[in-house]
């Protein structure tokens, strides 16, 4: 076997632990019960990392979250997708991101920011 052989089966076997460590990462949570913006903002942060990982598409990103939810903002999400007709299947990212920061991050979170 020829050294450039064995380098390249190192790195994949490298590439491959990392991944498998990767995939043991799980989706931050949030329940709803946050009455600091701080919380909900660092729930979407982190959020947002899981999916710079897994590189998921805008719609995916929705599925997983939404599968995610529990508890009040659980219930949110189902009152919310009843009242405005919300199709999961369909939605993208940035529309889920736009229902939840009106919901918890609200104008005067930001205010105290400033």
């Amino acid at each position: 076997m020829t050294r450039n052989k064995i380098t390249t089966g190192r790195k994949r076997k490298q590439v491959d632990h990392l991944e498998g460590d990767f995939k043991k990462i799980k989706p931050s949570t949030f329940d709803g019960e946050s009455r600091m913006g701080e919380e909900a903002k660092a729930w979407l942060l982190d959020i947002n990392k899981y999916f710079y990982i897994y590189n998921y598409s805008s719609n995916m990103k929705v599925i997983m979250t939404i599968y995610n939810l529990k508890g009040k903002i659980g219930i949110w999400w189902q009152d919310l997708k009843l009242a405005k007709g919300l199709k999961e299947k369909q939605m993208e990212w940035s529309d889920f991101k736009k229902y939840f920061k009106k919901q918890y991050l609200l104008e005067i979170y930001y205010e105290k920011k400033n």
